[in-house]
């Protein structure tokens, strides 16, 4: 495929009304949430027994106990799933968030599974140099 139909590809899927294009996913899609940090607090209690002193978890402590417990969480791995961004085939994914244009004022964004490629193309701004080759073909 032709560096411009590549692009034009990924422009053509980017969801619309959400334009900017950025790594990996917010914590909510991983779990890292208000309602995550209290069920592990209830669980925590839950394994007291009585008397035992009341464990100390502020939910920013329990944000970054969660981040660090999987640095690599935006590596998805092996998808047989065609790339959201420029339909190629199975292969290994990432994570990458498409935000609106005011993700200040509009918290919603789109979560979108990518390839290498467009990892890469996001990342860097750069379209891969193997890419770039296939063109002078």
């Amino acid at each position: 495929m032709k560096v411009k139909d590549w692009l034009d590809t990924i422009e053509r899927n980017t969801p619309k009304g959400f334009p900017q294009l950025v790594c990996g996913w917010p914590d909510e899609e991983h779990g890292i949430t208000w309602d995550g940090y209290i069920e592990h607090l209830i669980t925590m209690l839950e394994g007291l027994d009585e008397g035992d002193p009341l464990p100390t978890l502020t939910f920013q402590a329990w944000k970054d106990m969660r981040r660090e417990e999987d640095e690599d969480r935006d590596n998805l791995s092996f998808s047989w799933d065609d790339c959201d961004l420029c339909s190629v085939l199975a292969g290994n994914r990432y994570a990458v968030t498409a935000l609106p244009d005011n993700p200040a004022e509009n918290h919603d964004y789109v979560a979108l599974s990518v390839c290498q490629d467009c990892l890469y193309y996001i990342a860097s701004g750069d379209v891969p140099g193997w890419r770039r080759m296939t063109d002078e073909d």
